[in-house]
């Protein structure tokens, strides 16, 4: 069996008990490995109610690896501390091994027991004293051997090894962030550990580190979806309830993303809610904070981008907080980055090198898959976007209908700051493209083949117009997904920044998570503000100073963080951006 890339992730309770009964029976009964029939089922039947937890490696669809815990165990619970956890199955492909498999599952499991189950201190493993391959594996990811002794029980010698916490440095800050994109393709869900953070003024930071415990996308329901479109064609008459109806769906998702993660509710120290944008000019979101904090009982921010444009600016785009403060090139770099994001629609930040003083600047492009996503629809109403860019593949771009396109007055825009909205590209302007298409003679994979050369080449002219010259170029979104799009993304970036550009690099290249980079962004707003530190970047934004944005609403935890909050506002109000 060939490896594609591995994928390791904690399994849901969901996952069936014979699926892992039967891989450890196939891959597991060494000569090594304690397995006898029931006690084993009745192991992997515990994952159901919570009781073990299991992380599985998989190369595509296929299991490669499995390791599971409990919390406590049998040698916790005779020799160890109340606060430990236990390794009780490690098994890996048994064409694979040696290959780094084991070490990335103990690495996988480690991590997770320990930042989300924060009152866990150490873990124990027991495994055959002659199992040198799983010790070694345990011992690189910092195990050490605490005991080898005759066990009777399972005839043999076992090694107990151990690992502790590792006590931080400094103090983290666990946050969860919610957000609604602009493709309402979703909600985003994550719950990230900040450390504090280096300020090289008052409010000003200098770097900021972070650790993802969790993240995943939960789908909208279809008549919420709706009505969040409705809302942003200006049917506005339902906003009140709506604003109440959407942050009570967040807070039910909340919980059951808490709940599949194992995250305890009472670990989490903030939440920051972007909540779902139903206006651009200027920037409105809605899913009503209070009802969070309350329905959660967790101190809630939100509504950041408010003051940024109470100070001039467009509140928009958010992104270059992120770009600004990770994805700088290194002290000494003589070259600039592009940071090109495509959601619903797109992003760029122009990002100087770390120590410049030149100052970062950015825009929205415009459009981003959210009226691909629409015409993959009118292809096969059980399509929700363009899977692969099969279709743009099959269609034909549409010169004529291009040019028309190219005429959107916000293609037009000379002059930054530019921000984007929902009001900017509405389905009344995608239906009056799509009739246009019709009478054209466009097929729909013509229209889905012409709409995805106009995101690609207006994001390369908005590269052309306003930024730096090089070939060091980020992308990131659910788009890299699709090679087509990638494709027509790097020729039109080569022909209008005239460099040979073989590659666009991703977060994963930089050494950060790709798929929760967005919403631990505003995780991230919500854990500045909550510091009393500046958020956005006025010079991307086009706010004529730097502000703290964002709305704090009180949950039962709030006597908890206050004392933070009102000790971080100390000092002179600082000058410069994030």
């Amino acid at each position: 069996m060939k490896l594609s890339s591995i994928e390791y992730k904690l399994l849901p309770k969901t996952f069936k008990a014979e699926t892992l009964i039967s891989f450890l029976f196939t891959h597991g009964k060494t000569e090594y490995n304690w397995c006898p029939d029931q006690r084993i089922r009745d192991h992997f039947k515990k994952l159901k109610s919570g009781k073990i937890f299991a992380w599985g490696a998989f190369s595509g669809e296929i299991m490669v690896g499995l390791i599971t815990a409990e919390l406590g165990g049998q040698f916790c619970h005779h020799y160890g501390e109340k606060t430990s956890a236990e390794i009780i199955e490690f098994v890996v492909h048994s064409e694979h091994r040696g290959m780094g498999i084991g070490t990335a599952l103990v690495n996988c499991a480690k991590k997770s027991i320990f930042t989300q189950h924060q009152d866990i201190k150490e873990i124990y493993v027991m495994v055959h004293a002659s199992n040198v391959a799983s010790s070694r594996a345990f011992i690189k990811e910092g195990f050490a051997v605490v005991i080898t002794f005759d066990d009777p029980f399972r005839n043999r010698h076992t090694t107990v090894l151990k690992v502790k916490k590792a006590i931080p440095s400094t103090k983290l800050t666990r946050v969860l962030g919610i957000q609604s994109g602009n493709a309402v393709d979703g909600i985003d869900i994550v719950v990230v550990d900040f450390e504090e953070p280096l300020l090289s003024s008052s409010r000003t930071v200098s770097e900021l580190k972070y650790h993802v415990v969790a993240f995943e996308t939960f789908p909208w329901l279809k008549e919420k979806r709706q009505e969040i479109f409705a809302l942003r064609e200006g049917n506005w008459q339902g906003c009140n309830a709506a604003n109440y109806g959407i942050a009570k769906h967040f807070v039910e998702t909340a919980l059951t993303f808490l709940a599949k993660h194992s995250i305890a509710k009472k670990t989490i120290d903030l939440v920051s809610s972007h909540g779902q944008t139903i206006h651009g000019h200027p920037h409105w979101e809605i899913g009503e904070l209070s009802s969070i904090a309350q329905g959660l009982g967790i101190t809630t921010v939100g509504d950041f981008r408010s003051a940024d444009v109470a100070a001039g600016g467009n509140g928009s785009p958010c992104t270059c907080t992120y770009d600004y403060l990770m994805l700088r090139p290194p002290v000494g770099s003589s070259m600039w980055r592009i940071c090109i994001n495509i959601g619903g629609t797109s992003s760029v930040t122009f990002c100087p090198p770390q120590g410049s003083v030149e100052l970062p600047s950015g825009l929205d492009p415009g459009l981003g898959v959210l009226y691909i996503d629409w015409a993959a629809n009118k292809c096969d109403p059980n399509l929700e976007y363009d899977k692969d860019g099969k279709l743009g593949l099959t269609g034909k771009i549409n010169k004529a209908l291009l040019d028309e396109m190219l005429q959107h007055p916000h293609f037009q825009k000379n002059q930054l700051p530019i921000s984007v909205g929902p009001d900017d590209f509405t389905r009344s302007c995608f239906d009056q493209w799509h009739q246009q298409a019709k009478e054209l003679g466009c097929t729909d994979q013509d229209f889905v083949a012409t709409l995805t050369e106009l995101s690609a080449m207006t994001i390369a002219l908005a590269c052309k117009k306003f930024g730096p010259c090089t070939d060091d170029i980020i992308v990131r979104g659910g788009v890299r997904n699709n090679p087509y799009f990638m494709e027509r993304l790097r020729v039109n970036l080569c022909h209008a920044l005239g460099q040979d550009i073989q590659t666009l690099r991703s977060l994963n290249d930089l050494g950060f998570e790709e798929k929760s980079w967005e919403t631990v962004l505003y995780a991230m707003m919500g854990f500045l503000c909550i510091k009393g530190l500046y958020n956005f970047v006025p010079s991307c934004t086009g706010a004529s100073h730097p502000v703290v944005g964002g709305k704090i609403c009180p949950g039962n935890n709030f006597s908890s963080i206050e004392l933070q909050v009102l000790d971080s506002f100390k000092g002179d109000s600082g000058t410069g951006v994030v």
